[in-house]
């Protein structure tokens, strides 16, 4: 039921807006980065860059 109303889509836009670290950054890192995106934080290498892991997100296959 909640699908048909697009209730999902609120809970997804909720879940990035804490996941950036509120309102106004969001709107600065859709900016910046133009994608916004969420989940878990997976690791961190030497350089400071963060990776998260998050099953939403689908990529399909580049080569046969």
């Amino acid at each position: 039921m909640e699908k048909y109303l697009g209730l999902d889509k609120i809970h997804n836009i909720w879940k990035i807006i804490r996941t950036n670290g509120g309102i106004l950054k969001t709107l600065y890192n859709g900016y910046r980065i133009d994608a916004l995106k969420h989940g878990t934080l997976v690791g961190e290498d030497k350089f400071g860059n963060k990776y998260y892991e998050n099953n939403f997100y689908f990529f399909g296959k580049l080569r046969n």
